[in-house]
């Protein structure tokens, strides 16, 4: 059997596109904008996506692909603080050298493909605290 670890910060992005794009429940008001399909990572982060929330016109993250990794930047100040909680319950790295880092929009490194999975925590979080915001959405 082959074991086969996807840390190459394209593809890592495009599964975590895959992932928002496919879930439902609490996760299906969020979607992809502003796609690059052509991005090539750069040692400081090309912007590759948007992920947005259909009750908020505002950017809720950007995602950012690095040649092994991508760093997701929180961009909405509603959900930094929820984002960064469950990131804390998670194994994934809160990144301090940020050039955008800062405590209302935090930045999460994802090194792996297998990381998308245990990423959907915080997004599920961002989605709950959008929704808290806008009531009068549904």
């Amino acid at each position: 059997m082959v074991k086969t670890q996807v840390n190459d910060g394209y593809r890592i992005a495009e599964l975590l596109a895959s992932e928002i794009t496919g879930h439902e429940g609490i996760l299906a008001p969020l979607s992809v904008g502003d796609a690059d399909p052509d991005v090539t990572p750069t040692e400081d982060g090309a912007l590759t996506y948007h992920i947005l929330h259909a009750a908020n016109d505002d950017d809720v993250a950007a995602v950012y692909a690095h040649p092994k990794h991508i760093r997701v930047v929180i961009e909405t100040a509603t959900a930094a603080a929820p984002a960064a909680k469950a990131v804390a319950d998670t194994d994934i790295r809160l990144c301090s050298d940020s050039p955008v880092q800062s405590s209302e929009r935090p930045a999460m490194i994802i090194t792996s493909g297998a990381e998308i999975k245990r990423f959907l925590p915080v997004l599920e979080s961002l989605a709950t605290a959008i929704i808290a915001e806008n009531t009068d959405w549904y």
